[in-house]
């Protein structure tokens, strides 16, 4: 059956090829997906010259930004040895954009499109002996070649919901000959490892390691509690709510409860953190607003704004150790953004209801630290409640630590699991 996947796979790929082309006619953001593959080959036998052909390569591929970011405290452990080159791929514009000055990595490049000729191509570039993948980032002739050169290829922080249409009798069918080629699949939790099961995957090659999202975000509040970005006369006396990652759909649902809370609550300080911190889009927020507010990128001039707008990227997380209560964006539009960077900070965290894409946001109802609305009038009364309650607060606090100090490790064990079988 293997044999038919592949064969079938590339049958179609090229015939959806074709389509992405034609839709990126009409698409920016497809036709510059495609842009920055032009050269790609080119680009990387120069960054390749330039690593220490003595030693071994290790390369991590991720979709996104995203998924980069819980590839990171693995990928750093295996950079400190210096015993390894370490090769990172994204598929994505953004991920590669935001991350191609990244320090600890050696080569930085696009993955090319799956092609069996041009996936062979990358990887006798690259010559990796280890491979690491993230989520769900699996490319069918990427990881066919990696089996057959004998590249040792490893999933990490894999997750399966119940409800997958992977686990649909086709479906199920082609993705067998995809997850059986790993060496070791690192899942998440215990009902991960039972779904993944249904993929005829040897259960000695699946090991629940948790999540590394946990240590990075983490690792990243150690880190925050050496950056200010707000003075003491900025955030003294204030109770602060962030609003991280919003959207346009999220600000329809708070805004008009927020002002309400302002003009209850003297001490209070709303910082926005626009999803994409464009003209256009923050126009879009100060449009509705009855409010002083300043940017952010004028935060020098600050005097006593209500509200303040960031019109950088790259400061949510370590914006989040000023607040009080956050908020987390994408959950009135596609799916809710990361709910751990604030939890991190042992602050209630709620959102609006689109969180079937987030074990965590689950996770934090389940133990009473996260909270979901669903309109302006909810929005009002459940932050009042949280603002006035101390010591529900506080109760918040220590069960989100208790959560970390549960959740935090991933990494350390994939890592000295390896290194055993090694």
């Amino acid at each position: 059956m293997e044999i038919l996947w592949k064969i079938i796979y590339n049958i179609f790929t090229p015939l959806l090829f074709l389509v992405f082309k034609f839709i990126g006619i009409f698409n920016s953001k497809i036709r510059y997906t495609l842009k920055v593959r032009k050269n790609l080959f080119k680009v990387l036998e120069d960054k390749l010259l330039k690593i220490d052909a003595s030693k071994p390569t290790i390369w991590f591929h991720s979709s996104s930004m995203g998924e980069f970011e819980q590839t990171k405290p693995l990928l750093e452990k295996y950079y400190s040895s210096n015993e390894y080159n370490i090769v990172v791929t994204f598929f994505s514009p953004s991920g590669y954009e935001n991350q191609k000055n990244y320090q600890f990595a050696h080569v930085i490049s696009y993955l090319p499109l799956d092609f069996y000729c041009l996936s062979k191509k990358f990887v006798e570039k690259i010559k990796p002996s280890k491979v690491f993948f993230t989520r769900y980032d699996l490319w069918p002739n990427l990881l066919w070649i990696l089996q057959k050169k004998n590249v040792k290829t490893y999933l990490i922080d894999a997750t399966l919901k119940d409800s997958s249409l992977r686990l649909l009798p086709i479906i199920k069918s082609f993705h067998i000959s995809i997850f059986k080629v790993f060496d070791m699949i690192f899942t998440i939790s215990e009902n991960d490892k039972k779904n993944i099961l249904n993929f005829e995957v040897d259960s000695n090659k699946i090991i629940v390691a948790g999540d590394t999202r946990y240590d990075r975000v983490y690792n990243k509040s150690l880190d925050a509690k050496n950056t200010k970005l707000l003075d003491d006369k900025v955030i003294n006396n204030k109770k602060i709510i962030i609003f991280g990652s919003s959207w346009l759909a999220d600000q329809n649902h708070y805004l008009e409860g927020l002002k309400k809370l302002l003009n209850e609550e003297e001490n209070l300080l709303a910082i926005i953190v626009p999803h994409e911190p464009t003209k256009e889009h923050i126009k879009e927020i100060t449009e509705k607003l009855d409010h002083k507010y300043i940017l952010y990128s004028n935060i020098a001039e600050y005097i006593d704004e209500r509200i303040i707008i960031i019109d950088k990227i790259g400061l949510l997380l370590t914006l989040y150790q000023y607040a009080n209560i956050a908020f987390v964006g994408g959950s009135f539009e596609q799916g809710i953004h990361n709910v751990l960077e604030p939890a991190v900070y042992k602050i209630p965290v709620i959102y609006g209801p689109k969180i079937e894409n987030s074990q965590e946001a689950k996770l934090l109802i389940k133990e009473g630290v996260g909270f979901i609305f669903n309109n302006n009038e909810e929005f009002y009364f459940l932050v009042k409640d949280l603002l006035d309650d101390n010591d529900k607060r506080e109760q918040i606090s220590e069960k989100l630590k208790k959560i970390f100090s549960a959740n935090i490790g991933a990494a350390e064990r994939i890592y000295n699991y390896l290194l055993k079988l090694n």
